[in-house]
């Protein structure tokens, strides 16, 4: 199921009579904006229109989302700001998000992504993303801006792609899980790669790194079985960018955490890059962490 691509337009009058209509129903275009905001939790109008509509006026994301908006699909909002105007956001409603996992289950479930997908898709209903603060959705926004540059300048194919908080949950199982910020699967000459992304924007302690990342991934280095086992995926690599808008120091942010990887065990599948090198040019910026 590639995921990167621009979709073609189709027609709708996006009012519907009679209650919301199935996501299935529903032209292309309106169901590739509701799967993209269902894997990527939150989307700016502007990261929509990158990843699905790269080719169209900006207008076309402003009539979808009002559609979708109408028939149920999507939510707008709106962050507060303390100055200057606030950037829209489309995020699922509870319904829609409901119908969008059911689709992105059954439609990968033969696929290398299927057993991965399964692992991910919670057995109770997700509830929505909502923005009390812009702090998280600083984060957020960066990640799925990374996301949408691999999408679109990977030169392998992308099978799917998520950002979801804690992706392998809450469960006694997944108590020593990573819980990456993204999740990639990527079919590298014909090679299916499990990217688990962790990116730092230089507020977490390096103590707490430690503990909950570079520690939990170093087991899938030692010992490459444990990925079938857990993600259904025998290759697991770790994707880890920075940014630093706190200390703007990100070079030492970046060599900080890398060393902590290395001690970690880590460092055989992990790839580093600052996140703008990452995003602008995302064949050539990563560097092995053991080259470093």
């Amino acid at each position: 199921m590639p995921v990167s691509a621009h979709v073609p337009a189709a027609r709708t009058d996006g009012g519907r009579r009679g209650g919301r209509p199935p996501l299935a129903a529903l032209p292309a275009r309106d169901r590739a904006v509701v799967l993209a905001v269902a894997r990527l939790r939150v989307l700016a109008y502007d990261q929509l229109r990158t990843l699905l509509f790269p080719d169209r006026h900006p207008s076309i994301v402003t009539r979808r989302v009002h559609a979708l908006v109408r028939a149920g699909f999507v939510r707008r909002i709106r962050p507060r700001v303390d100055r200057g105007g606030a950037p829209s956001y489309v995020v699922p409603t509870a319904a829609g998000l409901a119908e969008a996992l059911a689709m992105l289950r059954a439609e990968t479930r033969e696929t290398p992504a299927g057993a991965i997908v399964e692992r991910m898709v919670p057995r109770f209903p997700r509830v929505p993303r909502t923005l009390a603060t812009t702090a998280p959705l600083a984060h957020l926004r960066e990640v799925n801006a990374l996301l949408i540059a691999f999408a679109g300048r990977l030169s392998v194919d992308v099978r799917w792609m998520s950002s979801w908080e804690r992706p392998f949950g809450r469960s006694a199982g997944a108590a020593l899980l990573p819980q990456p910020d993204y999740v990639l699967v990527l079919d590298r000459a014909g090679s299916t790669i499990l990217v688990l992304g962790e990116h730092d924007r230089g507020s977490e302690s390096l103590a707490h790194f430690r503990a909950t990342k570079a520690d939990r991934y170093a087991p899938f280095a030692v010992l490459p079985e444990l990925a079938a086992e857990a993600f259904g995926i025998a290759t697991v690599e770790l994707w880890l960018t920075v940014t630093d808008p706190l200390a703007r120091q990100p070079r030492r942010r970046l060599r900080r955490l890398t060393d902590l990887v290395l001690a970690a065990g880590a460092g055989p599948i992990t790839k580093v890059a600052l996140a703008g090198a990452a995003a602008a040019d995302p064949v050539t910026a990563w560097v092995a962490a053991t080259d470093l």
